[in-house]
């Protein structure tokens, strides 16, 4: 498990740091803004839970799109959409967080309990559970 730098080019799943749960994206490829949840880990068929990096976007395997905010805020729904070239899309991962690049304020964060279905939103960072993220492969 690398825990400082996402591997570029290749594919990878966000497991929510002691749990079985990963980031997915909701519903099918061709839906659009699709939300980003926490599901339970698929160990095949799977392409909806898996992620390129390419130095400054995550791209998902199965839509190509990419993760994104509205806006660097806390509280802003994690989602999936098309690449608009807005620094809302550009996130670092560093010590198991993943943020915005342009702020380290606000990381992505399980919304509520942690459960499969559960919302992904920019929390302010404080070290929990909720917001650390390990790389599998």
């Amino acid at each position: 498990m690398n825990t400082e730098n996402l591997p570029i080019g290749q594919a990878f799943g966000l497991r929510l740091h002691g749990t079985d749960l990963v980031l997915d994206g909701r519903g099918g490829p061709g839906d659009i803004d699709t939300e980003v949840i926490v599901y339970t880990n698929r160990d095949d068929d799977n392409d909806n839970q898996r992620w390129i990096y390419d130095g400054r976007l995550i791209r998902n395997v199965r839509s190509g799109k990419v993760l994104s905010v509205n806006r660097i805020a806390a509280g802003e729904l994690v989602h999936i959409s098309g690449d608009t070239g807005r620094n809302a899309q550009n996130f670092t991962y560093d010590r198991l967080m993943i943020f915005p690049t342009d702020d380290d304020t606000y990381v992505l964060t399980v919304f509520g309990h942690k459960a499969p279905s559960a919302r992904i939103v920019l929390a302010e960072r404080d070290g929990s559970d909720t917001q650390r993220w390990e790389i599998i492969y």
